[in-house]
């Protein structure tokens, strides 16, 4: 049968086929319409070493592929025609090697084709009809799409990678690694320096000196107790620069762009930015490379289990004891990476160039969460190990002018990469799909940006009801007060692990070595039972947010003094009292003599 006769007889049940979204089992090219009949082209591929079955063979896979593509995508069945590239691929796996061992060649040997202002395109018959090298040659006609094709996989830029994941033999924290206890790794994505340190100081204070009671009783050995003991010394006495490493429940990291130096930081932050930094522009993939930058950087120490994503307008909105338990006690991530309705993910953004090999980000597979997420460190793991779909994100996942479409077509990746991946990945399921957020934002006035709140925003109301903390959120008639005294019951002071050591040795003296080994075994047996009891749910409902944002720089001082240094039971319990009443007694000193230099100015 003739070439063209042949493309005549299968054209119908190609189209078929596109249109109820099954992979063909003919596969031909129907060039756009132009009210002319095609020319032929004149042109002849230049032979190669190869016999021509193996050449035709080539042909028939690079070209199905370009084919599919770009002729159905046009005739707006964009995920359609996408899905036909991936089962094309699918069904031809050991072809797919081949052919990546050969594709220089096939893209030369197709552009060399091309003649005249036009450029030569193979179109297939039958793959089980014989077909001879001159049968393919006489069926090339011209189409401008394919050479596009070709010659944007040459020139395309791929995106810098990840380094390889590296993982420490051991925590540098000494104490969480001799008592194996799991930390949450803080990520601050910022533009400059985190001016709510003053509240942040207080917060991190107020988490060390403890740690989990799973972690200090029953891993309470000599080393540990010397190792945790070492560096707890008086919390209050500990320089701004020690804080976060007097405590063993969080690890903090910061990116900023590589513009800002490390010395404008304040005390708190120095020693905490990573090395890899990027210059993020807003709503670019930048953000999420970033982002990938801080988990990389996190991964290596083994005792993080959770990563938090914060920007440098957020503020916690409970006592660190509380964040930890609820973020440590929630085993999936807070990313929504569940199926909904289209006008819920923004479908629009997506392109029919995502689903291309090796991308393969199908429509059915969008997602949309918020930025600022927490994940298990499995998701985390996934996140790094990834390179096509994140490429897929940094080169299609654009704002601009889509010619394809012909429309604006806006694309954020920093809200859809990260579920995507996990869709992909068949992960949904391990996500919250109550709150794709860590972090409360307003958007309720509208807009692409959430609310900016000022000073004159800021109050114990305002953080203790309107920021996502309502009846939805807390067990109702628990206040935070009760909340806290519940949650501490579930952590133990590590210099009642030193008292617990004393009280080893007292117990060998009076009751022998035997006796107390005895009195030891119930007592670690009485504290699992008590954990089991008191660890394993998180104190909140999944539904609350236990950070917010868009405090600027304006609401530092109203923050500190209004919020988080309300020390009495009107308070919101942020703080441990007695570093909530020595950091008031240090600002009323503080404004004592910023007071007496004023008036010394003035006379």
């Amino acid at each position: 049968m003739a070439p063209r006769k042949a493309l005549e007889n299968i054209q119908y049940n190609i189209l078929a086929a596109a249109e109820s979204g099954l992979p063909p089992s003919n596969v031909v090219l129907q060039p756009p319409s132009t009210g002319k009949a095609p020319k032929r082209s004149r042109s002849r591929l230049t032979t190669c070493s190869l016999k021509p079955w193996a050449i035709l063979s080539l042909l028939v896979l690079s070209l199905t592929i370009f084919s599919k593509s770009f002729g159905y995508m046009l005739r707006n069945n964009d995920q359609k025609a996408a899905e036909l590239v991936i089962n094309i691929l699918e069904e031809n796996e050991p072809q797919v090697v081949v052919l990546e061992k050969k594709r220089n060649d096939v893209v030369n040997t197709a552009i060399a084709g091309g003649g005249g202002e036009g450029h030569s395109q193979v179109t297939l018959a039958k793959k089980n009809e014989r077909s001879t090298l001159e049968e393919a040659q006489s069926i090339i006609e011209e189409d401008k799409l394919v050479l596009h094709a070709i010659q944007e996989l040459k020139r395309r830029p791929w995106p810098k990678m990840l380094p390889p994941i590296q993982v420490l033999p051991s925590s540098p924290d000494a104490c969480a690694e001799a008592t194996h206890t799991p930390k949450v790794a803080i990520l601050f994505l910022t533009r400059g320096n985190l001016f709510h340190e003053p509240s942040w100081k207080e917060w991190f204070r107020s988490a060390a000196g403890v740690l989990p009671a799973e972690n200090a009783a029953l891993q309470n050995t000599d080393a540990g107790r010397n190792l945790c003991s070492s560096n707890n010394s008086n919390i209050n006495s500990i320089h701004d620069t020690d804080i976060i490493a007097s405590q063993h429940l969080f690890n903090v990291y910061i990116h900023a762009p590589p513009s800002f130096n490390e010395s404008e930081l304040s005390p708190l932050w120095k020693n905490h930015m990573i090395q890899n930094r990027l210059n993020p522009t807003w709503g670019s993939a930048d953000l999420v490379q970033a982002t990938r930058f801080l988990l990389w950087e996190a991964f290596r120490d083994p005792s993080n289990q959770r990563f938090i994503l914060l920007s440098e307008s957020d503020l916690p909105l409970f006592h660190p004891l509380v964040l930890y338990r609820q973020i440590m006690g929630e085993e999936k991530s807070r990313t929504n990476a569940w199926p909904r309705h289209f006008s819920q993910l923004d479908t629009w953004r997506w392109t029919w160039r995502m689903a291309m090999p090796p991308h393969n980000i199908l429509q059915s597979l969008w997602r949309k969460s918020g930025q600022f997420f927490s994940l298990i460190r499995s998701h985390a793991e996934l996140v790094l190990r990834d390179n096509d779909v994140f490429r897929g994100f940094q080169e299609y996942c654009k704002s601009g002018w889509d010619d394809d479409y012909k429309r604006w077509r806006d694309c954020y990746s920093d809200e859809h990469y990260i579920p995507t991946l996990l869709a992909m990945h068949k992960r949904e399921n391990e996500t919250l799909q109550e709150v794709g957020s860590v972090t409360f934002a307003d958007w309720t006035q509208g807009g692409a940006h959430p609310r900016d709140y000022t000073k004159d925003d800021v109050s114990v109301d305002l953080f203790g009801g309107k920021l996502g903390i309502d009846e939805a959120c807390l067990t109702p008639n628990l206040d935070r007060n009760i909340l806290l005294e519940e949650v501490e019951k579930t952590f133990i002071r590590i210099d009642e692990m030193e008292n617990l050591g004393n009280d080893v040795d007292s117990c060998k003296e009076e009751e022998g070595e035997d006796g107390c080994v005895e009195k030891q075994r119930a007592r670690v047996e009485f504290l699992r039972g008590f954990l089991s009891l008191q660890a394993q749910a998180p104190p909140l409902k999944s539904t609350c947010f236990v950070t917010t944002r868009k405090f600027g720089p304006g609401t530092v001082d109203s923050m500190l003094d209004d919020v988080f240094l309300q020390c009495d039971n009107n308070g919101l319990s942020l703080l441990n009292k007695d570093v909530c009443e020595r950091a008031v007694a240090g600002r009323i000193e503080q404004q004592r003599w910023a007071a007496l230099a004023a008036m010394e100015r003035a006379s």
